[in-house]
């Protein structure tokens, strides 16, 4: 299965000359704004930038760290010359208030938040909830889509005590009891809780109690895909080369991150990589290609955002997400990693 992914990334790079023909886009530069700091889950935007990808697809790429999906989204919408990654409920919700940006390529097929808390506290599962503290930030997206799951799994929203702790101190919070259970979706979490903690960690994936909604996307706005269609297209399908490279062997692509990020280390994010990789594709969607939307999902995920964030207006799902871009030869793999 590794050795079909490198293929069809290989034949991608051979397919690429199309788009640096004299008719295509080699001039063109876009900037990509990341959704937050660089983390292990960019590694293939840093690898498609050093192997080369993007510059065989006839693009300049620029990658700029981000502070936020809503923040991304907004730069984008301001600026046709912009690309950048963002979490498909802000999407959404931005959509419902004007913003005229689409996702072209999902990276994060699955919900990276996941529940922490320690075994000796008696917490055994969800319905333990109640009454007990949740440490997170205060701007958080995962209190307001809490109600969601809570009401899926039958319980009373109101029931969490929501205590503010900062990412960095959601460790030490849940050592010296501050709080009972932490959320976290950064995949260095998924790695730092179990060395913490051993065996007496208790851990619960959202998508395992019922709500998997689609996380960080690829975006661009209409108006960059209506004037510059090959542009887009040209980073979006050396961007899935470049996933599907990282998927087969994600060393090279950690070792492009760190290169572009000194102050990081490359056997921590590799071990990040590892535990985030499971998160980029879904085997449900074995009949989409690697990174495409399934557009029901898209529906109940919209339906998320109406109940749990205040959106100005209805927006039509269908409208907020375009896989034309993608290379429908590159699947997601239906095996382990």
């Amino acid at each position: 299965m590794r050795r079909s992914r490198i293929a069809s990334a290989a034949l991608f790079l051979g397919a690429s000359v199309l788009f640096s023909s004299p008719h295509g886009v080699a001039q063109d530069k876009v900037t990509l704004y990341l959704n937050w700091a660089a983390g292990p889950e960019h590694a293939p935007l840093f690898y498609a930038q050093k192997a080369g990808l993007y510059a065989r697809a006839g693009v300049q790429v620029a990658i700029e760290p981000g502070s936020g999906s809503g923040r991304t989204v907004g730069l984008v919408a301001k600026n046709p010359a912009s690309m950048a990654i963002a979490d498909l409920q802000v999407v959404l919700a931005m959509r419902s208030k004007g913003s005229d940006v689409v996702a072209v390529m999902n990276l994060f097929a699955n919900s990276p938040y996941t529940f922490y808390w320690l075994k000796n506290s008696g917490i055994r599962s969800i319905r333990d909830f109640a009454g007990k503290k949740i440490g997170t930030e205060a701007r958080d997206p995962a209190r307001a889509l809490w109600r969601a799951l809570a009401r899926i799994n039958g319980i009373d929203p109101s029931s969490a005590i929501w205590v503010d702790v900062p990412n960095a101190g959601k460790v030490d919070a849940l050592r010296d009891g501050t709080v009972d259970i932490t959320i976290n979706a950064f995949p260095d979490s998924f790695r730092l809780y179990p060395e913490a903690f051993g065996d007496n960690l208790g851990r619960l994936p959202w998508r395992d109690a019922g709500l998997n909604l689609y996380n960080i996307s690829l975006i661009a706005s209409s108006a960059l895909i209506r004037d510059k269609p090959r542009l887009v297209a040209a980073v979006v399908r050396a961007t899935q080369a470049a996933v599907a490279a990282c998927l087969a062997d994600g060393k090279p692509c950690i070792d492009a991150l760190a290169e572009a990020y000194p102050n990081l280390k490359c056997s921590e994010e590799l071990a990040n990589w590892r535990w985030a990789v499971g998160l980029y594709q879904n085997a449900g969607q074995a009949g989409f290609a690697l990174g495409a939307f399934d557009p029901s999902r898209v529906r109940k995920d919209f339906d998320i955002a109406r109940e749990v964030q205040d959106l100005e207006a209805d927006v039509d799902p269908a409208s907020a997400i375009d896989n034309s871009f993608l290379d429908a030869a590159l699947r997601p793999s239906s095996g382990e990693h």
